[in-house]
């Protein structure tokens, strides 16, 4: 198995789904997620992701050149509309906006919608925490475990993730 480093994983990605019908900034955006989760540790967000997502992209059960449009319905809310595409821009879109709406606002929320799987959900609260913010984030999933006795897939493994600055230290960062 070659070693690489990121910036080779990241081009490697980037190459991978745009032959996949995957415009080029939204595989860089989707290469730099799973790059970052790689480089974490987390592998199932990671690399391990990337035939599935370009397979996704190839047949249009994701549309790889979808560019998320933002919205904004209230001062301090914010809503990004995927377009049935990656959640990575989506997020890449919301973050670029949130810390002008929080700082005009106090609080602000951004809810994604029509997107694909969002992938490690502490990237994205880490990096507005760097930037001085307290975030969370909140993620819906499909039905994938019964319920002790049950036979019948009703509750989601729906992901939570908080992150805080911390004076003088890296921000405390909880992906659950």
């Amino acid at each position: 198995m070659p070693t690489l480093t990121l910036a080779q994983a990241e081009a490697l990605v980037v190459r991978t789904l745009a032959r996949c019908r995957t415009s080029v900034d939204n595989s860089k955006s989707v290469a730099r997620a799973l790059v970052a989760a790689e480089a974490d540790g987390l592998k199932g967000h990671g690399l391990s992701r990337v035939p599935m997502y370009a397979a996704q992209a190839k047949v249009g059960k994701v549309d790889g050149l979808a560019v998320p449009a933002v919205t904004r319905p209230r001062p301090g809310l914010i809503t990004v509309d995927a377009g049935g595409g990656f959640a990575f821009p989506a997020l890449e879109a919301a973050e670029a906006v949130l810390p002008e709406a929080v700082r005009r606002q106090g609080v602000a929320a951004a809810a994604i919608h029509r997107s694909s799987h969002c992938g490690a959900a502490g990237h994205p609260v880490e990096r507005l925490a760097q930037a001085g913010f307290v975030a969370l984030m909140f993620v819906n999933t499909p039905a994938a475990m019964a319920p002790w006795g049950g036979s019948k897939a009703v509750f989601g493994t729906n992901p939570l993730a908080f992150a805080c600055p911390l004076p003088g230290r890296a921000p405390l960062v909880m992906d659950l």
